[in-house]
């Protein structure tokens, strides 16, 4: 059985240690940018978990989240087969510019942690200048998620929202679910007896 050629073995092993200091630099420097550009973002993040502020601004962009970064995870060794090899020509500035973008951009309640993970972006485009396709797509369905309720909301207006109302409550009557709705407002009982009520907002619609 031939041996492997020293001069390979030697290669793929300073491959992986360049990949693995990379890593580390990364990681370093977006616990840095969390600490000094980003810390309100952290600090604020209790406020933006409690029940008050998910029931007024919804829970489907921070489900489309935990997705994306499911969906990350899982293709974590097709990133790490792309980080190999010369970084892409330009790269490194488009991750500039994607970091100072995140930086100068005003951060609103709504897109603070997207704009912290463009800047995170920003510093792996800059730190491996490749492989970054994929979980740029991710951060793009993230954007989407947060812009589309906007959307809805400014160019359907009510009409999106009462017509899930009415859905809602069709189906409900089909099932025999104890439903009351007045206009957009859902109201029901929960599991453990509770009155509970929706309002049917374009932006969930």
């Amino acid at each position: 059985m031939p041996m492997p050629d020293a001069a390979l073995v030697l290669r793929v092993s300073r491959s992986r240690t360049g990949l693995r200091t990379k890593l580390v630099s990364w990681v370093l420097a977006c616990l840095l940018a969390a600490v000094i550009i980003f810390g309100e973002v952290w600090l604020d993040l209790p406020r933006r978990l409690s029940p008050e502020v998910l029931q007024a601004s919804g829970v489907f962009h921070w489900g489309a989240l935990g997705l994306c970064v499911i969906w990350l995870l899982l293709k974590r060794d097709r990133i790490a087969a792309g980080l190999r090899g010369q970084a892409r020509p330009f790269s490194r500035l488009f991750g500039l510019f994607l970091l100072m973008l995140s930086i100068l951009t005003p951060r609103t309640d709504y897109a603070a942690v997207f704009l912290m993970l463009l800047g995170f972006l920003g510093l792996f485009i800059i730190v491996f200048g490749r492989g970054f396709a994929l979980p740029a797509a991710l951060l793009a369905v993230y954007g989407f998620s947060l812009a589309f309720p906007v959307l809805a909301t400014a160019w359907l207006g009510e009409s999106s929202a009462g017509f899930t109302a009415g859905i809602v409550r069709r189906l409900a009557g089909l099932m025999g679910l104890p439903l009351n709705a007045a206009g957009l407002t859902l109201r029901f009982t929960s599991l453990t007896g509770a009155p509970m009520s929706v309002v049917v907002t374009p932006g969930c619609a």
